[in-house]
């Protein structure tokens, strides 16, 4: 089989994955899930899940029309996580009411919701005032501020997908031990965030390539290359390569100009 080159457009962002193609075209069924996942298959895992969640979130979100990351707290915690999750779906559906009422644009979000000390939701949604996400939710604090394009929400992504660890116990005068602020595993198999069902998916194009090099990635024309790009080889020792790219914006462009160059006529 020949090498391949996908590529998948999120907002600005350009990503590009270049792989030799093992299979055949036919689709392969997996087995069933009867184990752990192994230490490896777990980093992979959240490493995946990073890379969706930014996926989705440039290609909906940004702070150009104004989106935000809310927090949502509780003054008087949920004990369970079905019971978190009945509130987030009653603090939704008034937010879809308060925008229809208001001739705003149909609610969009990406939510988290996870137990960290105590249960919470981060949501990244389009956006609304503080005093009104404050009024809607009625259940806690909330906090609220305009999402940071920059560039491709790496450092969101991960913040919201972080890996999980065991709470340590310390010691506690009252009760001679307490947990940490440890994030709380999630149930085996349990999908990592939920979203509304009418976000935009981003663009998938896939073509035949004739080879993987070694050499440094080259950004297409009207994007520049970000530094993080990857080659490496796989188990049977084919040649891979990931890169990311950015769009480039008017300034960005009158930066590479060269001051003295001729222009064509």
């Amino acid at each position: 089989m020949p090498y391949m080159e996908k590529q998948t457009v999120s907002g600005d962002l350009l990503e590009v994955d270049r792989y030799y193609a093992a299979r055949d075209g036919r689709r392969i069924p997996r087995n069933k899930n009867i184990g752990e996942s192994s230490q490896y298959q777990n980093d992979l895992n959240n490493r995946n899940a990073q890379r969706k969640i930014v996926q989705l979130i440039n290609t909906n979100f940004s702070r150009k029309q104004g989106d935000v990351f809310v927090t949502l707290t509780y003054k008087e915690p949920p004990e369970d996580e079905a019971t978190a999750k009945r509130e987030f779906g009653k603090f939704t559906r008034k937010t879809r009411a308060y925008r229809r009422e208001n001739e705003l644009l149909e609610l969009r979000y990406i939510n988290i919701t996870e137990n960290q000390g105590q249960w919470h939701h981060h949501i990244i949604m389009n956006g609304l005032p503080l005093d009104v996400i404050t009024k809607l939710w009625g259940r806690g604090r909330v906090t609220v501020s305009i999402l940071d394009n920059t560039y491709t929400f790496v450092d969101l992504a991960k913040y919201l997908i972080k890996p999980e660890k065991k709470a340590k116990k310390k010691p506690d005068k009252e009760n001679g031990q307490e947990d940490d602020n440890a994030k709380e595993p999630r149930r085996k198999f349990a999908r990592r965030w939920s979203c509304s069902k009418n976000l935009k998916k981003p663009e998938v194009t896939k073509k035949i390539i004739k080879r993987v090099t070694k050499s440094e990635p080259k950004a297409p024309k009207g994007y520049r290359l970000l530094p993080d790009w990857i080659i490496g080889s796989d188990c049977q020792g084919n040649l891979f390569q990931y890169f990311k790219c950015v769009k480039l914006d008017v300034s960005d462009v009158k930066a590479i100009r060269k001051p003295n160059a001729k222009r064509r006529k």
